[in-house]
């Protein structure tokens, strides 16, 4: 069975308008305030899969908590999701590729 792979703004219509910055990872804050990379997550916890998801929240911008559900889904059956971005696909290529991981956040359950 095939792990999951998540790029963002890979395809949009032409009526939307690009992001100046999409989510090409996930970070353990709001981007606001000095957030911080988090390159590997095994542990998504209950408070982020609940929080407030609107377009206009300032954490849950971007459809976070709707990835972070997808990333839980996908763990809870023993995969593992990778999440970068759609705009420039190098990330995706490399680790897809040559299992190297330059950005982006992976999403691995340690415990089976």
């Amino acid at each position: 069975m095939a792990n999951a792979l998540l790029t963002t703004n890979s395809l949009q219509s032409p009526q939307i308008k690009k992001r100046e910055n999409p989510i090409q990872n996930m970070n353990n804050k709001n981007i606001k305030r000095n957030a911080k990379i988090r390159p590997l997550v095994t542990v998504i916890t209950e408070e982020e899969l609940s929080a407030k998801h609107t377009p206009n929240d300032t954490f849950a911008t971007g459809g976070t908590v709707t990835k972070l559900k997808a990333a839980d889904y996908v763990m809870k059956r023993g995969r593992q999701m990778f999440l970068c971005s759609g705009f420039d696909l190098d990330t995706a290529t490399k680790f897809l590729m040559d299992g190297e991981q330059i950005s982006g956040t992976l999403f691995r359950c340690d415990h089976a």
